[in-house]
This record gives C-alpha cells, structure tokens and sequence, in this order.
C-alpha cells in the first residue's frame, strides 16, 4: 500500500499501469497493475502554489489565535474598568444619600 496521506480525485486505467491523481499531493501518482507504487510525477509550479497556501493557512491561524488573545485582555480591562466606576458610582451616591446606608 502506497499510504494514506493521499487524496485520489481520478484514476486512469492504461494498459500496463494506472495513473492516480492525488490531490493532496498536486501530483500524478503511478502503480503498475498489481498495485506496486513506481513513482509520482506533477508540476512543480502547483506544489509551489500548494506549498504557499499551506504556508498562509499556517500564518492566518496564528494571527487569528493572536488576534482572539488580545481581544480577551481588552475585554477583560474593559470589564475592571466598568466595575471599578461602578463602584466609583455607588460611593458616591452612598456620600450624597445618607438614607442608602445601612
């Protein structure tokens, strides 16, 4: 067996081999009619452009686990803020309504 970090999209049947393309490899993959895997062949141009997605995939992840990290810190600053003029708020209208205190 070839593996199976492969992803099969076409076959084609010939005469003395069949021609696999694996499209999680960008490329055409070869066995002979038994099943024995002779080689792999596909443009280097595709596994290029394959390579620099993965590559961007990659980057964008890590923003968006940046990005989420920072959005928790500000949200949690924001949240003491409120809280604190909260309580800001509630002295004071304790200090102007002696009634309030019990």
């Amino acid at each position: 067996m070839y593996g199976s970090d492969h992803h099969a999209v076409a076959l084609l049947p010939r005469a003395k081999d069949v021609l696999v393309a694996d499209l999680k490899k960008i490329a055409i993959l070869q066995f002979d009619l038994s099943g024995k895997f002779l080689g792999e062949f596909g443009d280097g141009v595709l596994q290029l452009q394959r390579d620099t997605y993965r590559q961007q995939k990659r980057r964008t992840g890590l923003i968006l686990a940046g990005g989420a990290a920072v959005f928790a810190v500000v949200t949690g600053i924001l949240i003491w803020f409120f809280i604190q003029r909260a309580r800001q708020q509630t002295r004071w209208l304790l200090q102007q309504v002696p009634a309030l205190q019990t």
